[in-house]
């Protein structure tokens, strides 16, 4: 929470889910949400990942070119969506070995690691 706290103070925010919104609702806090400018979710979208269609929603409810788009990831679908709509995407191992997500652009081996690459991005 805190590095999505940091990250929001400086940049627009978008969450994309497969999961529907019932379902993420159940599973994170309500003010959860209130970061996130965009929410897709599985149920906002006809063509679920890996098609482009979930991240491309996104990048129009942000009012964000998809070129202009990072997107963090933890699995082969969600990089595969994300490259497919035009999108820069980091890979974070958090369930799969690097292997598994190796079409990343970045990968960090953990959510942790990605407090040293947001610092490194933005500086």
């Amino acid at each position: 929470m805190e590095l999505i706290d940091a990250l929001w103070e400086r940049f627009k925010l978008g969450l994309v889910s497969g999961a529907d919104l019932k379902r993420l609702t159940k599973t994170v806090p309500d003010d959860f949400f209130r970061r996130f400018k965009a929410v897709i979710s599985g149920d906002k979208v006809n063509n679920p990942k890996p098609h482009p269609e979930p991240y491309i929603a996104a990048a129009k409810e942000l009012f964000v070119p998809p070129l202009e788009c990072l997107v963090v990831e933890n699995a082969p679908l969600g990089i595969e969506s994300a490259k497919r709509a035009g999108m820069r995407c980091i890979a974070v191992c958090s369930t799969l070995k690097r292997n598994l997500i190796s079409d990343a652009d970045f990968i960090v081996d953990d959510i942790n690691a990605l407090w040293a690459f947001f610092d490194y991005i933005i500086d």
